[in-house]
């Protein structure tokens, strides 16, 4: 009898400790940093209660490259399902791969919470798409190229860096890289940026000490761009987008020659924890 309550108390013991320590898992994950792919090179960031769409919101895109599914795409601009509640939504450019003012203003009209901080040309695009509505919910940032500017919105701090565009018959555009502050890390988002220390020297990267960097997968592919990563960022952790569907697994093998430790992001909605 005694041996069986011994066993029967070892038992609760074990469950509670195993409670215990799913119980604080669960709340360290919480406050955790997750990313999540919706397509081509647009995530959800998320710590906490805290939420950032960057690069999300777009219909058309460009031949060759990933879409947003019609799913995902509905649920983003009706702020509903894993979208919903952003408190702040980020466009590095104004390529239709990346941003599209009508999407954009849906999920602001959907979001009343929700504060749109981008370029001088991202803003009024979308302050002519939303024809009157939200404009109070448009904040503009355009710093001259390889300089910077500091924004907190909602909360979150985030570094708004004025990045060129790669090739000359783009250099119009106001591409912006962003290194956004959360759950106690910083992550680097650069836009297609073309791939020339110039871009990033003055910007003194790797003193930030960037957790984790959201980059085009040809600065992870081609010398000189990988140069740029290994010794202008210099980044602890390294996510590869914009992949062309079509390429994916060539990409994925060139990437893991050079960056082994790299994740490559292909498939829409999938995560990664930090």
């Amino acid at each position: 009898m005694k041996t069986k309550n011994l066993a029967s108390i070892l038992s609760v013991l074990l469950i509670s400790l195993a409670f215990g320590h799913a119980a604080a898992q669960g709340f360290q994950h919480a406050d955790s940093l997750r990313i999540t792919y919706i397509a081509n090179y647009g995530a959800l960031l998320q710590a906490g209660d805290k939420r950032v769409l960057i690069d999300g919101l777009f219909r058309q895109g460009v031949e060759g490259y990933a879409r947003v599914p019609k799913v995902l795409l509905r649920d983003l601009e009706k702020n509903r399902g894993p979208f919903a509640g952003a408190d702040v939504l980020l466009v590095s450019h104004p390529h239709a791969d990346h941003f599209d003012a009508s999407s954009v203003a849906a999920h602001l009209r959907k979001n009343s919470k929700a504060v749109l901080l981008s370029s001088q040309q991202v803003v009024s695009a979308t302050h002519k798409a939303l024809d009157g509505d939200a404009n109070d919910r448009l904040i503009e940032a355009t710093p001259e190229w390889k300089h910077r500017e500091k924004r907190t919105v909602a909360g979150i701090e985030i570094d708004i860096l004025r990045i060129r565009h790669g090739y000359a018959h783009n250099y119009s555009l106001h591409n912006l890289g962003h290194i956004i502050h959360l759950g106690g890390k910083k992550i680097l988002h650069i836009g297609d940026a073309e791939m020339i220390s110039e871009n990033f020297a003055l910007f003194d990267l790797p003193a930030e000490k960037i957790d984790v960097a959201l980059l085009p997968y040809w600065f992870l592919t081609s010398a000189s761009g990988s140069k740029i990563v290994r010794e202008l960022i210099q980044p602890k952790a390294i996510i590869a987008m914009h992949i062309e569907p079509a390429q994916v697994s060539s990409i994925s093998a060139e990437i893991a020659e050079s960056f082994p430790s790299a994740h490559v992001f292909t498939r829409p909605m999938e995560k990664l924890v930090f």
